[in-house]
């Protein structure tokens, strides 16, 4: 019920500041929405699967004192997680604590990277919190500080500071290997702007590359090159046998919606700063289609770019009371917003019963419960401890 009560409150600002253009008390409902998602996560009782195992994990975290004879090469996790942790434990050595703190950051980031980046602010935020808001704030605790740190510094790639990008970067890569992506970003934007047709042509071609050669030995040669992350890759690769060709497909659909969108755009309107990181979105969508725990993670770092893409081309087509709205190309932005909620709450909604029977991915958020009200929920820790037993 209160996931459902803080989406109506996230849908009146969207009604009021995006479709009927009032700016009356438009800070304070934006500021109401950044304090309720915070306190919503920053609260949590035992809610989110990630979450139930870094509970477990919080006590052992090396203190400040400890963290100096610390064995960092021989750690499960990135050191700067270990640091991070020692910090917050300093200061207050609680685990509640410790989410409320992750819930700011996060959040206040994501807020800061909509605001300066799409006009439709609020229905960003919308679009947020049915995507990756409970993913990115109760999964993947680590990773997810990795990506805030790319929200922060792309800019460095569109005013060629590579220097400090690179420096980030790698701050970003010692929090969760994942951010090795952040690495070859500069590299994609060598090419003024990648057009869809290529992005097209291209996924096509490395999914029938990948379909034909195993490469998986290459990319852990490559991409890995310790036994730690070598270890990594084969427990995040083995959580699912099957391809995701469910996953290629939520992507390519897309595509040529945005295909369609192209060919109609404006001259003025042409080269999104975003444009080539869709073009690596895509093709890490395809890698994930065969090794799906791995890139999924990579493809973290794309997703709010994603939606602000998206709302860029609703602005310019979309939300516009003109002929527009009954063109092919207003028709294609629409069925490009719609086919993102509908992945996201399918991806909320799919069946888990390969892990426990009778369960759904959404069972490790709900029911939700707060520090004021703190159940265990016996199903979510069984599912957790079957969860961790196939990783």
């Amino acid at each position: 019920m209160i996931y459902i009560i803080v989406l109506l409150l996230i849908l009146i600002p969207v009604i009021r500041y995006d479709f009927l253009k009032k700016t009356k008390g438009l800070k304070i409902w934006a500021f109401l929405e950044l304090l309720v998602l915070i306190l919503l996560v920053g609260l949590r009782y035992r809610v989110g699967g990630d979450t139930l195992t870094y509970i477990d994990y919080f006590d052992e975290y090396p203190t400040i004192q400890e963290l100096f004879n610390f064995d960092f090469s021989s750690a499960q996790f990135k050191p700067l997680w270990y640091v991070y942790n020692a910090i917050i434990k300093f200061i207050w050595n609680d685990f509640t604590f410790f989410q409320i703190v992750q819930a700011i950051i996060v959040n206040t980031i994501v807020f800061w990277f909509f605001k300066k980046n799409v006009k439709y602010f609020f229905s960003a935020i919308l679009l947020y919190y049915i995507g990756f808001y409970f993913y990115f704030n109760m999964e993947i605790l680590r990773e997810v500080l990795a990506v805030c740190i790319f929200l922060l510094i792309f800019r460095f790639v569109q005013e060629k500071r590579y220097v400090e990008y690179y420096l980030f970067s790698t701050i970003a890569f010692f929090f969760h290997y994942s951010a090795m992506i952040m690495f070859i970003v500069p590299i994609l934007y060598l090419v003024k702007n990648i057009s869809w047709k290529t992005t097209l042509i291209t996924a096509i071609g490395l999914f029938l590359l990948l379909s034909a050669v195993d490469i998986s030995p290459l990319l852990v040669k490559l991409l890995l090159g310790n036994d730690l992350l070598n270890l990594k890759f084969e427990s995040y690769s083995s959580l699912d046998d099957k391809s995701n060709y469910i996953g290629l497909i939520t992507i390519i659909f897309p595509i040529i919606l945005l295909m369609i969108v192209d060919k109609y755009q404006d001259k003025e309107n042409e080269g999104s700063p975003f444009k080539n990181l869709m073009f690596l979105y895509v093709q890490l969508t395809v890698f994930t289609a065969f090794f799906p725990a791995m890139f999924s993670r990579m493809s973290n770092f794309i997703v709010p770019f994603y939606v602000v893409f998206i709302l860029v081309s609703i602005e310019k087509f979309s939300f516009k009371i003109d002929k527009s709205i009954f063109s092919l190309r207003g028709l294609a932005v629409r069925l490009i917003l719609f086919w993102f909620i509908f992945m996201r709450i399918y991806s909320l909604t799919k069946d888990t019963s390969d892990v426990m029977l009778g369960t759904r991915y959404y069972n490790i958020f709900y029911p939700y419960y707060s520090v004021f009200n703190p159940v265990t929920d016996a199903q979510r820790e069984q599912f957790v401890e079957l969860y961790k037993e196939i990783d």
